[in-house]
């Protein structure tokens, strides 16, 4: 089915992602399914998983995946989910044959440590602010009132 929403996990210690897996229609099954992710602001693709064909769900921890020596960092980015047959991403429509899937997107995020509200400040609407009223009275920041 179409995704309706998107979903976000964090990049974070125990705290792995769970893709299900449904094939329908299928008159020739395929071999094996491989699982990648492709990241489109640093133009890398992640391996998630080969499985087999019965496979009902695949479990990828990107925290473990960044941990692993030589690995390229996972940005903070929108994910395309690529699943295909051994036949690739590139593979054609054919009926009754396993057909790529690109149409899954996800967010990854990391998070950060709390702040409280009180001592939280927006460095980029903050300084922009204090730049944009240098100089300038506290009383003239509001406009005036005038009778009518």
């Amino acid at each position: 089915p179409p995704q309706t929403a998107s979903s976000f996990y964090k990049i974070f210690a125990s705290a792995p992602i769970t893709f299900g897996l449904t094939m329908t229609s299928l008159y020739i099954t395929p071999t094996t399914l491989a699982l990648h992710t492709f990241c489109a602001p640093n133009g890398k693709m992640y391996d998630i998983a080969t499985v087999a064909p019965t496979a009902t769900s695949v479990t990828w921890d990107p925290y473990a995946c960044e941990q692993s020596p030589g690995a390229i960092p996972l940005a903070i980015a929108t994910y395309q989910l690529q699943v295909m047959d051994e036949r690739g991403p590139l593979a054609a429509a054919s009926p009754g044959l396993f057909s790529p899937n690109q149409q899954v997107r996800f967010g990854l995020y990391k998070p950060q440590p709390y702040t409280p509200l009180a001592s939280w400040t927006s460095p980029d609407c903050s300084s922009a602010f204090r730049t944009a009223l240098r100089g300038v009275h506290p009383a003239s920041w509001y406009p005036s009132r005038r009778s009518r």
